[in-house]
């Protein structure tokens, strides 16, 4: 995956020095870096009438480059991200954001706002159970004595058979919640055959997840609210959304660490600081890997859960401690 990182230098300058000399840009092995050579007021009201026609510029120039050189995600910097003015007019949806690029004679019409925003959320979804394995050791308890929870319903979803299988060789159970029944049983058979265990597929709203201590979210969003919810779980969903009537937890975001070997890549090129470590190893993964390739890379990358989000922050781990998993009333 080709990726653009977006950052700025501080300090104050003019603004013919910014229209003449407003972006560096740097290769490196996988993708470009834009340094923008000047600094952004992170507030939108401070913005000036001027600044405003500027970033507009340069925001076209990035949204250009990102076409012509064929990105597929971007990383923007934590001090960007705070500038509402910026990250509106780089999410913007606009006719002249799909622009042609001629390739071999042939016009392709490319859509930008298909261009991923990276925020570790791909990342989250391939380590689901470091999470989950990092709160029940806070917990004192072991995955392998736990069942799972899993909804999910885009079939197609690469690999989904070996994603199940390795949740399978780490808990007790796995239970699939899904309305795309027919496909998934089929799943659910082709596992059976395969290794004699059973995987539960259902989508009972009333009773599926009513006893459900961990649960996975994938691709359900805020219809999980459609369910009759164990009040006390703990969901693990990169969506910040509300679950109604809820007293447990709601994981959705987390850092990480990883071997030096992965944090001297991006200290050599100055990024390390720009971001979490989450977003810049997510980076790295290939959207054509398969789900077991990734997790060997997580493994030999030497990836450990440090810290865990809410909608609100985050969490503490007194909190996991204190809450009570067995009292299903």
């Amino acid at each position: 995956m080709f990726t653009l990182y977006i950052k700025e230098i501080g300090g104050q300058t003019t603004f013919l020095k910014k229209y003449f000399k407003t972006i560096n840009i740097e290769k490196i092995n996988n993708g470009y870096i834009f340094t923008m050579l000047f600094h952004i007021n992170r507030k939108r009201e401070e913005i000036s009438l001027l600044n405003k026609i500027f970033y507009n510029l340069v925001i076209k120039k990035i949204k250009k480059f990102i076409i012509e050189n064929s990105i597929e995600g971007i990383v923007v910097s934590r001090e960007l991200i705070k500038n509402d003015y910026f990250m509106q007019q780089l999410k913007s949806k606009k006719k002249q954001d799909s622009i042609e690029k001629v390739n071999n004679n042939k016009n392709i019409n490319i859509d930008f706002n298909k261009i991923k925003l990276i925020d570790g959320s791909i990342l989250f979804e391939y380590m689901a159970y470091d999470v989950v394995k990092y709160i029940m050791k806070i917990q004192n308890k072991e995955c392998n004595l736990e069942d799972i929870y899993i909804l999910i319903n885009n079939f197609n979803k690469h690999d989904i058979i070996e994603n199940i299988l390795f949740f399978i060789s780490k808990f007790r159970n796995v239970n699939i919640i899904t309305e795309n029944i027919n496909e998934f049983k089929k799943v659910e058979e082709k596992i059976y055959k395969e290794t004699g265990i059973y995987v539960t597929v259902s989508n009972n709203k009333r009773k599926s997840l009513k006893r459900a201590k961990y649960i996975i979210n994938i691709d359900f969003g805020e219809n999980l609210n459609r369910f009759n919810l164990y009040r006390k779980a703990i969901v693990i969903d990169s969506k910040k959304y509300n679950i109604k009537n809820f007293e447990g937890i709601k994981i959705t975001n987390f850092d990480i660490d990883v071997c030096e070997e992965i944090k001297d890549y991006f200290r050599k090129y100055n990024l390390l600081n720009i971001t979490n470590l989450a977003i810049l190893y997510e980076t790295t993964i290939n959207k054509n890997d398969k789900f077991m390739d990734v997790r060997k890379k997580i493994k030999d990358s030497e990836i450990i859960v440090t810290k865990l989000y809410g909608n609100n922050g985050v969490i503490d781990e007194n909190e996991y401690k204190q809450l009570n998993l067995n009292n299903y009333s």
